[in-house]
This record gives C-alpha cells, sequence and structure tokens, in this order.
C-alpha cells in the first residue's frame, strides 16, 4: 500500500498539476502502438468549475474500463466532487485498462481537486443533498425523480428517453439492451452555479424474445389496381405485448400479384436472410440493375444496397398511367447503401427454426411495394392501393370504412401500441420522408418530441391521442403530409382540423382567396384569335385525351401563334398523363430527373411520347396553388427551353406521395423520398421562378396575358 501511495504520489508531481485539475498522463512507454493510439484518442476533459469529466467506454476499436482512487471525488461515471469551500484540496487517480491478444495495458490520469467558492459549494451542497436522498427504485413503472432539493428546482435528462423518460417513466429496455444502464443526469442551478450529476440505473429488460401467443386471421384485398388472391395469415405476439408480428416470408408470398414475388430470391445464413432481384433495362440488355436488401435479425440492422429496392418490388398497376409513353435512356449515379437500424428505434427483429419474424408495421413498409399496402384492423388484415384510399369520392369513403370496421373500436389503445406508434412515426420519417433534408432534421425523435405527451396521454381515453396524429401531420407544413384516417381505436375515421399548420401551408390557403379557379377546363381565345388559353386543373387519366381534343380544336383555327397553358389552379396529379401533355409541347426527349432523399443517389429517366408536337410559342401560367406534378411540369418545360414560365412563383411540391401505416392504424400520406428536381439534381420542392411576372389581379386581364406574351 505505501509503494503504491508513493507511487501515486509521483505521478502527480510528474504531470505538475495546477489547482484548477488540469489531467495529467504517465509517460508508460506502451510498445504495442494500436494500443498506445488508443489511449492517445482518450479526451476526459479537465476539473474546471463544477463539471464532471467523460469516461468513454471504447476507443479506437478497443474497450475501456476504469478505476478510480477515490469514489468520493471522481466515480466511475465521470461525476466529480470538488471538496467544498471549507474543505482541503484532494489527489485522485483515474486509470484507464485495455487489454489486448492477452496483455493487459494502463495509462493514469492524475487530479488535483481544488476546493470549490461559497457559490459553487452551494451548488455542490444541493447536489450532495440530492445524492443522498434519490431513490432510483422502480414503482409501476416509474421512477420517483426527486424534482426539488433544498428549495432548488432539478432538472433530469435521460442517455435513453424511450427506456427512462426524464419525467421518471420507465418502459421496459429490449432485451438486446438489458446490459446497456441508463444513465440519467440531473442538473442544479444556484445564483448562476450550474452543478450537474449522472446515475446509473438498469430497468429489468422484457427478457429473451419468445412467441407467447398467436392468431390467425383472414386476409382479403380490396385494392382496385392489384389482383392479390384473399387467404389467411398468421399473427404472432411477442413477450405479451401487443404489436403483431408476421413471418417475413410468409407475408411476402402472400402479396404476389401487388409485388414481384417470383423474381425474388431469398437466401437464409443463420441470423441473416438476403433478398435479391433484378432488372433488365429494356434498351440494352447487357444492363442489369441489381437490388438487394440484407437483414441481421440479432442486431436487427436492415442494408439495401439501392434504396429503390422497396418501390422495384411493384407489380404494375391494372390501370396503365404511362400509355403513350416510352422510355428511351436512364442514368443513375449511387453513393453506397443505406443501413437502418431498428435497435435505435427500439424495435427488436426476431427468429427460430429457420422462421423469421418482424412486425407487421416493417413487412408492410419494407416489402407492399410503392402503391399497395395491407392494414390491419385487429379482426383482419386487408389489402388496398394508394389511389382508392386518398380518393375523394364514395369509393375511398366506402374503403376507409372498410378497414375501421373493427371490434377494435370499443377498446382502449393498449400503452405498448401508443409507445411502438412513436417510435416508428421517428423510424418512417428518418428513412421514408423525402424533406428531411431540406428541413435540415437529424431525428424525427427531436422534432416530434412536442407531440409525445398528447401521444402517451391516458385522459380523454384515445381521443386525444388519435387528434395528435392529425395535429403532427399539419405540423409537417408540407402539403404532400397529411392525415388520411385515424385509427382502429376509435370509430372517428376523420378528423380534420387546420391546428398546427405551418407558413408554407398557410401561404396556400391565402392564395385560395387569390387566385380565382372558377373556370371548367378547355380553351379560351384573345388577340383576336392569337393567343390560346388552355386551362387544366388536375392531371388525371383524362387529361391527354382531353388535351389533344382542345389541340385539334386550336389546329382548326388556324389564327392561334401562342399558347398559355395555365396551372395557376393545378394541385398535381399523374405523373404520367402530365408527360403526355408535353409531348404535345415538344419532340425532343422529357428528361425527370431525381433523387433519393435518403440515398442520396441521382437519377435521369428519358421519355418520349406518341403524341404529335406543335410548333406553338408556348407559355405556362402559374400560382402559388401550382404545386406537384404542375410543379415538375413547368421546371422541366424551363429548364429544356420549351416554354416561358409567366404569373407567379409556383407553391413547389417535389415528391411523389407514400402511405405510412402507424402501428396505431392511423393513416398518414407523406413525402417520399422519391424527390423530383432541376437538370442540376437540385429540389424542386420550394417552387419555380417566373420569367415573366403578372400580379394575380391580371390573371384574368386580357390584355396583361397579351403583354406577357409578346
Amino acid at each position: 500500500m505505501k509503494k503504491w501511495l508513493k507511487l501515486s504520489l509521483v505521478i502527480v508531481s510528474i504531470a505538475l498539476l495546477v489547482a484548477c485539475g488540469r489531467n495529467g498522463e504517465e509517460e508508460d512507454h506502451i510498445d504495442n502502438e494500436a494500443v498506445a493510439a488508443a489511449f492517445d484518442a482518450i479526451d476526459i476533459g479537465e476539473v474546471q468549475g463544477l463539471n464532471n469529466l467523460g469516461l468513454p467506454k471504447e476507443s479506437e476499436g478497443f474497450i475501456v474500463s476504469w478505476q478510480s482512487s477515490d469514489l468520493s471525488g471522481i466515480d466511475l461515471l465521470g461525476n466529480v466532487y470538488r471538496p467544498l469551500s471549507t474543505e482541503s484540496a484532494k489527489e485522485v487517480v483515474l486509470t484507464a485498462t485495455i487489454e489486448d491478444q492477452g496483455s493487459t495495458y494502463q495509462r493514469e490520469f492524475a487530479f488535483t481537486l481544488s476546493p470549490l467558492n461559497a457559490t459553487e459549494s452551494q451548488a455542490m451542497a444541493a447536489m450532495h443533498q440530492l445524492k443522498s436522498t434519490v431513490n432510483f427504485e422502480i414503482n409501476n413503472d416509474r421512477i420517483d425523480l426527486v424534482q426539488e432539493v433544498d428549495g432548488v428546482t432539478v432538472e433530469w435528462t435521460s442517455s435513453n428517453p424511450f427506456t427512462i423518460r426524464p419525467n421518471g417513466e420507465v418502459i421496459p429496455p429490449l432485451y438486446s439492451d438489458r446490459d446497456n444502464p441508463v444513465i440519467l443526469t440531473a442538473r442544479v442551478e444556484v445564483s448562476g452555479a450550474v452543478r450537474e450529476m449522472r446515475f446509473s440505473v438498469q430497468p429489468m429488460s422484457l427478457g429473451a424474445q419468445s412467441i407467447d401467443r398467436t392468431r390467425t386471421v383472414e386476409f382479403f384485398n380490396i385494392a382496385t389496381e392489384y389482383i392479390v388472391e384473399d387467404g389467411e395469415i398468421e399473427l404472432y405476439y411477442l413477450n405479451n405485448q401487443n404489436l403483431p408480428y408476421v413471418s417475413m416470408i410468409d407475408f411476402i408470398y402472400m402479396l404476389e400479384g401487388a409485388i414481384k414475388v417470383e423474381e425474388l430470391t431469398v437466401t437464409k445464413d443463420g441470423a441473416f436472410v438476403t433478398l435479391f432481384y433484378d432488372s433488365v433495362d429494356e434498351d440494352d440488355p447487357s444492363i442489369i440493375y441489381e437490388y438487394e436488401m440484407t437483414i441481421d435479425f440479432v442486431t436487427n440492422v436492415v442494408t439495401v444496397n439501392r434504396f429503390g429496392f422497396f418501390t422495384g418490388l411493384s407489380e404494375a398497376t391494372q390501370t396503365d398511367f404511362g400509355v403513350g409513353l416510352e422510355v428511351v435512356d436512364y442514368e443513375e449515379t449511387l453513393l453506397g447503401p443505406v443501413v437502418m437500424n431498428l435497435s435505435d428505434y427500439r424495435f427488436e427483429l426476431f427468429y427460430e427454426n429457420e422462421t423469421y419474424y418482424m412486425p407487421l408495421v416493417f413487412a408492410n413498409l419494407f416489402f407492399s411495394g410503392s402503391m399497395f399496402d395491407v392494414y390491419y384492423n385487429g379482426d383482419a388484415v386487408i389489402g388496398f392501393d394508394t389511389y382508392q384510399i386518398i380518393s375523394s369520392g364514395s369509393d375511398g369513403r366506402s374503403a376507409r370504412r372498410i378497414l375501421n370496421d373493427t371490434s377494435y373500436n370499443a377498446l382502449n389503445m393498449p400503452r405498448d401500441i401508443k409507445d411502438a406508434t412513436f417510435r416508428f412515426l421517428a423510424f418512417s420519417f428518418d428513412y421514408f420522408y423525402g424533406l428531411k433534408g431540406v428541413q435540415e432534421v437529424e431525428t424525427y425523435f427531436d422534432v416530434f418530441e412536442k407531440h409525445r405527451a398528447n401521444i402517451f396521454t391516458q385522459t380523454g381515453l384515445d381521443v386525444t391521442h388519435y387528434r395528435e396524429m392529425v395535429h403532427l401531420a399539419n405540423s409537417m407544413d408540407d402539403l404532400h403530409t397529411w392525415h388520411q384516417m385515424s385509427g382502429i381505436y376509435t370509430s372517428l375515421i376523420d378528423y380534420r382540423t387546420q391546428q398546427g399548420y405551418g407558413s408554407r401551408i398557410n401561404a396556400y390557403i391565402r392564395a385560395l382567396n387569390q387566385v380565382s379557379c372558377n373556370f371548367s377546363e378547355g380553351v379560351r381565345y384573345y388577340d383576336n384569335d392569337r393567343l390560346a388559353r388552355i386551362f387544366i386543373d388536375r392531371f388525371n387519366e383524362d387529361t391527354p385525351v382531353d388535351f389533344e381534343t382542345w389541340m385539334e380544336e386550336i389546329d382548326a383555327k388556324g389564327t392561334v401563334q401562342r399558347v398559355i397553358i395555365d396551372l395557376s389552379c393545378n394541385g398535381g396529379g399523374i405523373l404520367g398523363t402530365m408527360i403526355q401533355v408535353l409531348g404535345f409541347m415538344t419532340d425532343e426527349r422529357i428528361p425527370i430527373h431525381g433523387m433519393n432523399a435518403t440515398a442520396l443517389s441521382t437519377s435521369t429517366v428519358w421519355y418520349t411520347s406518341e403524341n404529335v408536337a406543335r410548333d406553338y410559342e408556348w407559355f405556362i401560367l402559374t400560382s402559388p396553388l401550382t404545386y406537384s406534378a404542375a410543379n415538375l411540369m413547368t421546371s422541366i418545360a424551363q429548364d429544356m427551353g420549351i416554354a416561358t414560365v409567366i404569373g407567379q412563383k409556383s407553391s413547389g411540391g417535389a415528391s411523389s406521395i407514400t402511405t405510412n401505416i402507424l402501428p396505431n392504424g392511423t393513416i398518414l400520406m407523406m413525402s417520399s423520398t422519391s424527390v423530383l428536381t432541376d437538370d442540376t439534381y437540385t429540389s424542386i420542392e420550394f417552387g419555380i421562378e417566373v420569367d415573366i411576372e403578372i400580379d394575380f389581379d391580371d390573371f384574368q386581364n386580357e390584355e396583361a396575358l397579351i403583354e406577357a406574351t409578346k
């Protein structure tokens, strides 16, 4: 003991420590270069004021363990306890240990802990009082976190808020997290002096994954665009939880007709499953595009080489929305695979006896293709397509009623379903939402935090929860993201409110009151029939035929020189029919530029049209109501130089839409990761500038239109 003490004192003296507590390191002359580099990379900080140290558990790939010569001075969480103003300084040595190939290496960090000043001592004393009184015992899934000590407010943060919330709420961690403690940090402030202290808490996990019950439910298909056979599917429930799982393979084969099951190759290797398919270039059969997904059912990591894996699975729809168009060329640039760790969102996969299970909501997200989905309403699993669910007509209302017709309307939503809903929201928006980059979001956990209280509320039954889904969708300030229908624990299918709209949507609403849209589609003539104006309020299946009729009428006039395509009230529609309209304006190849918002890959598809291009001077009239496919048409025409854009800047809209079905049964529509761009691969999300500006008041002014088109 005396030799150790003497050695410690020698180290302290060699390090030439100053009173504020700079750390010193012994010259240990480690002959293992990798280990030495790992030690050199450790930066635990300095002891100054009331701050603590950071003791890393890993450095340069090596596991680091720690010891302290005096836990009352510096503990193994890095908490520093400097003496109070009435006490004497003390010396503490921290020892970092790394083991490599049977050898043990150590490096010491020595500190002099000088006394605090009077104000700092008050903050430290408050924290000492907290430490002596706080109790981390878990009762009824809660920890009673002290909120005040000696009249001083205590603020708490958690290293893993999915397991322990700052309010003390506890959610049992996953079995894979059973050895990972949660660090709760308490913070007090006294007269401007801030003191933090860390506490390590290890809640009991859910236990090893096991199936505790199963259900066989009916599967039936109501989709009109995909022919999928009815049948049955087995649902599995793990660890007494309420989130349904499915066999991944059974789920995939159930969707034959909606996805390309026969083209999909599945390879199993223990915990790993690889799914592969390819696509042959129509114009050059020597070019093959390969799509691959690998899933690790132990680490819960999903990897795709191309994000197009998800949409490329889709079978063709019954309606040919690209009739009259031909893809003549394709070009893409890939930046690497996309890796998604479900554990980061507290979801687990599971496998046993070569059967691979995943939550139904993930199976649907990964394997249902781009325009088909399955919906579990508690009584059955139902297939539907996007076109019908978003329809405002009777077919859409009927489809939504079928999905919501369930005995679960009379039940209260289990707490673990609310929890899964919140976590799935963050995952789906982090990886499958197209505006994450332009919104400069690191994770939507942070964005959605403001909605957490009402999502988890126990008051107002489940109405408050479902209304918060609407408010959350509104808060995205994105016309391509909206609440489509409420979930299964309520019979209130539709709930509408403008609460929570952001500046972009509010601007769109104001434009509705400024731009006159009281007209029928068709043609008007000005300037002695030398100027024609074609009104198109939406791109639908009938648009190409209607447009050809209008062009024949214009051709028959024999006097028209200039044509305005009025998209000022056009909110978008079907991309393929918009491209066909461009085919009347040019006989050049029509490029559709895009990028994937998650993978950051870029691509261009070139189309040709069977339509006969007309040799008129073309103009496109836009307004803040010009959105989505109409916005893209404006961008393409401007980039190609085939039309002059007049009016007011369009409102934007760069992504196609996709469904997002949540564990609580809510259906959200949202901007997908397929982002449309200009010819420089810059997103057109925020609209296209005009070449010639026209005031709103002059949109119906013949003289103003003639002047703008001369």
